[in-house]
């Protein structure tokens, strides 16, 4: 793991994360994560945490900015949770934030240099947005990577529109991964999606160019089939809050008046847990600019706490 350190250590994007240590006062039987959480020197990391502190995308894309605070607010509450797998919590290295600019294209390019490390070292990345522009550059680490990967979107949108003016954006990076030559996407499906937000063309986009498949929030039809042909991919998951509904997650960038509930999100991330390979996976669209008393961002601190053993 030293190797790793000093590699990121070197990018003079990357800036360290630090935390409250343990002290001697606290009660050995209610250990918390930040209590756990790995030192980069250790030899045996598993997972690592990183922030992309970006909202430039969704200010591209006309929505509401603030997300580029998410990365520190999430933190915040998970490191106060009890593991539920202490041994493999030690295994867990906070990798520090992504320095964003407001150049989206350079910025997306320094994420997708440090995933690309964590992947080549068979570390899981775990990505806390920030805008969706931080997919793009989180997919940019698996250019030239080994296996062809599938990728599912738990959102409400299918964000694959058009680049605006050439410019990168939060409603683009599904289309941008999807159509990058080094990026071998076999599958691309969304979970969640809402038939109010999504273009019939943009649908069809999705099944014409990436064997897709969208899985609208109010169908009837469930879909086992596709279940079952997911069962044993490596995937990279992508979870954007606006899925939620607004009443349980208010502070997103666009929130959604008829989404999925938390319990229903749970679900499907346990579902792919178990049955997935999950290479790498991002949370992305809190913003806590437009939260009521931490709500979303609590809820993206325990989704983050699902993703993790």
């Amino acid at each position: 793991m030293g190797k790793i350190a000093d590699l990121l250590a070197a990018k003079s994007y990357l800036k360290p994360i630090s935390w409250d240590r343990p002290t001697s006062k606290e009660d050995p039987e209610d250990l918390r994560i930040r209590n756990l959480l790995s030192e980069s020197h250790n030899s045996d990391i598993r997972t690592a945490i990183l922030g992309f502190c970006s909202d430039e995308g969704v200010r591209r894309n006309g929505g509401r900015t603030g997300a580029a605070r998410a990365p520190d607010s999430i933190r915040k509450h998970w490191l106060k949770m009890v593991s539920k797998n202490s041994a493999y919590m030690k295994t867990v290295w906070d990798a520090g934030n992504i320095i964003c600019t407001g150049d989206v294209e350079n910025d997306q390019k320094n994420l997708g240099e440090v995933v690309q490390i964590l992947l080549e070292n068979n570390i899981k990345p775990v990505i806390l947005g920030g805008g969706h522009e931080t997919a793009f550059g989180h997919a940019l680490g698996y250019k030239k990577y080994d296996d062809p990967i599938s990728v599912i979107n738990i959102d409400a949108h299918l964000d694959v529109r058009p680049l605006k003016n050439g410019n990168a954006h939060s409603g683009s990076p599904f289309r941008q991964m999807i159509e990058h030559p080094e990026i071998d996407i076999e599958h691309y499906g969304v979970i969640g999606a809402q038939k109010s937000a999504v273009a019939i063309h943009h649908k069809r986009w999705v099944e014409e160019n990436a064997s897709g498949k969208v899985l609208f929030r109010d169908d009837e039809d469930e879909n086992l089939d596709y279940w079952e042909s997911l069962i044993g991919k490596p995937i990279y998951l992508s979870i954007d809050m606006d899925v939620i509904d607004q009443s349980q997650a208010p502070g997103v960038s666009a929130p959604c008046a008829d989404g999925l509930t938390t319990r229903e999100v749970l679900e499907i991330i346990g579902w792919l847990k178990e049955n997935c390979d999950i290479r790498s996976a991002d949370i992305v669209e809190c913003n806590p600019e437009f939260d009521r008393d931490e709500q979303t961002q609590k809820l993206a601190a325990r989704l983050l706490w699902e993703l993790i053993p």
